[in-house]
């Protein structure tokens, strides 16, 4: 009778549909209904059985220096310890040369079994494993396969956001990802964009704009003589208030920025990079040249830094200062970044040129607030590329293209690699696995072969990444 009755139950389980798991990070899987899908810092994401004792794990990687991918499974088990503590290998074998792929068995605390498959392109790999009691693994590795093989990278799905308070702006921004802020007022003609972007597990945090940040006016002999030193506050009146201080250039302000207030979040953060950028603020420069009609300076920087152990970040300021009659006048013209973990630095990066880039004025707004026609809108449609085409060159983007981080993830997970034709400079995406690769003269045609062959005379070689 309580066979039945278990059998009965299995049966049950089996016949409710499965559920798709889109998750906002980027990726999407399928799995029984009471499983749960966690995603580490690291970029790990695992499926697990709601008893937590059948699991499927996900986990990208890179390596700092040249290796294989036995030799990173022998080393990394370790990182694993949370889905399969005191792992070790039973069984490992070779699967391919090109890309470097390996198949394991492995045995961990409890009586777990589990199958794992590590694959190594260049500096960037794959770890794919599924989990379960050694006494269940083979009864569950059906499910198990299922559920690893519905596992996708996915791109994320952005809606448009409107500004609340003054319906003044809207951007795109990743569906499900919690946004506030808007169009701060603080008077008639001082008016501060801000928006905080943030994931739905809190890991990744972007701004643009901060509502704190006021206008400063220079120190000059007429404010001392009054009373308004350095530090101080001063009012021109129409309600407006400006903070008496020196101008502080836009690499300066953001390494301050950064160590003031995202320091304030985020523990012990270090500065891994800080560097001019008047390649950006060039670009800016020229899209308010034809609209202005005094004198500015635009100077841009960008910082890089790690705080909170594994946490990164990138933020861009450009502080612009205009000096008039002997007064001089600068405020945080553009201020964007972001702070994610390591693991998820791309995600971050991609979601921040998204919304810089999305930004539209709503026109009413802007008639209302200056009187002007649409010129200015058109100009923060170009400042905001050129922001976000800044945003593409930082520094842990820098990293990232070093080391061709996304094409060769991208290829890991599709089968595919990049060649290119040496004399002419031409490139191809085609399948992986093969030792060499050759092209039919005057045509896209690309053979690959295990050894150095010519598939016919009129083929040339290529050249791999």
């Amino acid at each position: 009778m309580r066979l039945l009755v278990s059998v009965l139950v299995a049966s049950a389980c089996l016949a409710q549909p499965w559920v798709r798991h889109n998750d906002p990070l980027g990726f999407s899987v399928e799995h029984p209904p009471g499983w749960r899908v966690t995603a580490e810092t690291s970029g790990m994401v695992r499926v697990a059985s709601p008893d937590q004792a059948a699991s499927v794990v996900v986990q990208p990687f890179l390596v700092a220096r040249p290796a294989t991918a036995r030799g990173w499974l022998t080393l990394s088990l370790g990182e694993f310890a949370a889905a399969l503590p005191q792992a070790r290998i039973t069984r490992i074998e070779q699967r391919s040369a090109r890309p470097d792929e390996v198949i394991a068995s492995l045995a961990y605390a409890g009586g777990g079994q589990a199958t794992a498959l590590c694959t190594l392109a260049g500096r960037a790999g794959m770890f794919y494993a599924i989990a379960a009691p050694q006494a269940q693994f083979a009864s569950r590795r059906a499910e198990l396969v299922r559920v690893l093989g519905s596992f996708r990278y996915t791109q994320l799905d952005y809606v448009r956001w409107e500004d609340p308070k003054e319906r003044a702006f809207s951007i795109e921004v990743p569906r499900g990802w919690s946004v506030t802020g808007g169009m701060f007022r603080f008077a008639p003609v001082d008016t501060r964009a801000a928006v905080e972007i943030v994931s739905p597990d809190g890991r990744i945090r972007i701004t643009t704009g901060d509502a704190d940040l006021p206008t400063h006016t220079e120190p000059n002999q007429m404010l001392a003589m009054t009373g308004f030193r350095e530090g101080s506050w001063y009012s021109p009146g129409y309600g407006v208030r400006m903070m008496v201080r020196r101008y502080v250039p836009g690499v300066n302000f953001a390494a301050e920025y950064a160590q003031r207030k995202i320091g304030a979040r985020c523990a012990g953060l270090q500065l891994a990079d800080q560097r001019d950028r008047p390649d950006v603020a060039r670009q800016l420069g020229q899209a308010y040249s034809q609209s202005s009609l005094v004198a500015q300076q635009l100077t841009v920087g960008e910082v890089a830094f790690t705080c909170d152990g594994s946490m990164r970040g990138v933020y861009l300021a450009g502080t612009e200062l205009t000096r008039t009659s002997g007064t001089g006048l600068w405020q945080v013209k553009h201020l964007a970044g972001y702070v994610a973990p390591a693991g998820q630095v791309a995600v971050a990066e991609g979601v921040l040129r998204r919304v810089v880039e999305s930004v539209r004025i709503n026109p009413e707004w802007e008639r209302m607030q200056q009187g002007v026609t649409a010129a200015s809108s058109r100009i923060v449609a170009r400042t905001h590329a050129e922001i976000s085409a800044g945003i593409s060159q930082s520094y842990w983007s820098r990293q990232q293209s070093q080391d061709n981080l996304s094409r060769q993830w991208s290829n890991v997970i599709l089968g595919q690699t990049d060649v290119t034709d040496p004399a002419t400079g031409e490139k191809w995406k085609v399948a992986s696995g093969h030792n060499y690769y050759w092209r039919k003269e005057g045509t896209d045609q690309v053979a690959g072969t295990d050894t150095w062959t010519r598939p016919d005379i009129d083929f040339t070689p290529l050249r791999e990444w």
